[in-house]
């Protein structure tokens, strides 16, 4: 195949998940966010622990893209109607709350019906309404239907190749091949409220022994331990849930709750070992035993001669 049959094939890029995935993080991640997304029962699979996308059913809906906590998912997401400032609303395509949310901050606050809107669409609005009334933010109005049709644009041959003017400016972009139009990232909750978290991240120093498990996985650097402490920033946070599947203490939890940003550094203390002599880092000002001696039975391998 030529350069030019190849760049017109990548015009129609299919939805792929990237390693990216959680689940390609860590054996023990159990986001399943894509799957549950899916209209398409069957069009997002779990095979040895891995979700693939079956291209054959997907319809590009855009759901798996806007579910996944991590941005996972590699593809186009589909363009809303947007006029004169209101989102356009079908019954055929209803965005996720994370969506209405970002379309909320980019000053997008009055939804326009084209048909009476289903029962999925109203939750929606309301549960992104409910989190923008906690942030003090504009809510979402629904507006009364409105039926718009949309003009149907044509492109001659002509505009194709030339591409002059504005309008060909425009069709230029559109042609892009898809891989270089991937807009997963821009769907990251984060940057679009930064003075806002939207988990609640814990620590139990209880159980915490600083094993950097949470702060090497972490695919939004919530975690950071560094000569000033043990800082937990949850305003990144998207919810995936690896640090909670992965932690080996059970000492992570993670809770959906919308708050202004709180940052919370835990004290480490650097401590001499009483068993095996090894300086070590802890949570407690009393720890006597590094977390290996700590775990040993007691006794353990007493009986041993040189």
């Amino acid at each position: 195949m030529g350069v030019v049959g190849t760049w017109l094939e990548s015009l129609d890029f299919q939805y792929k998940i990237s390693d990216e995935c959680v689940r390609d993080k860590s054996k023990k991640a159990t986001c399943t966010n894509c799957a549950k997304a899916c209209p398409e029962p069957s069009a997002i699979v779990i095979t040895d622990r891995i979700p693939s996308i079956q291209p054959d059913l997907c319809k590009e809906c855009g759901n798996c893209i806007a579910a996944c906590p991590v941005q996972a998912i590699e593809g186009v997401f589909p363009k809303r109607h947007v006029q004169a400032g209101k989102l356009l609303a079908y019954n055929g395509s209803i965005p996720l709350i994370k969506e209405l949310l970002i379309h909320a901050s980019n000053g997008i606050h009055s939804i326009l019906p084209q048909e009476p809107l289903n029962e999925v669409w109203i939750k929606r609005v309301e549960s992104a309404n409910n989190l923008l009334f906690e942030m003090e933010k504009n809510t979402l109005e629904v507006l009364h239907v409105k039926s718009i049709k949309q003009k149907e644009e044509a492109v001659s041959r002509r505009d194709l190749f030339t591409m002059w003017g504005k309008e060909s400016k425009k069709l230029a972009k559109d042609v892009t091949p898809a891989s270089w139009r991937f807009n997963q990232k821009n769907l990251e909750l984060a940057p679009y409220y930064p003075d806002f978290q939207f988990n609640q991240v814990e620590i139990n120093s209880e159980k915490c022994t600083l094993c950097r498990t949470c702060e090497r996985l972490c695919p939004k650097q919530c975690f950071v331990l560094n000569e000033e402490g043990f800082k937990i920033a949850p305003q990144s946070c998207s919810g995936c849930m690896l640090c909670v599947d992965s932690c080996p203490e059970q000492a992570v939890t993670v809770n959906e709750k919308v708050s202004k940003v709180m940052e919370v550094t835990l004290s480490v203390y650097i401590k001499t070992c009483t068993d095996c002599e090894k300086t070590f880092k802890t949570l407690h000002k009393k720890e006597g035993k590094c977390p290996v001696c700590s775990h040993k039975r007691e006794g353990y391998l007493s009986s041993m001669t040189c």
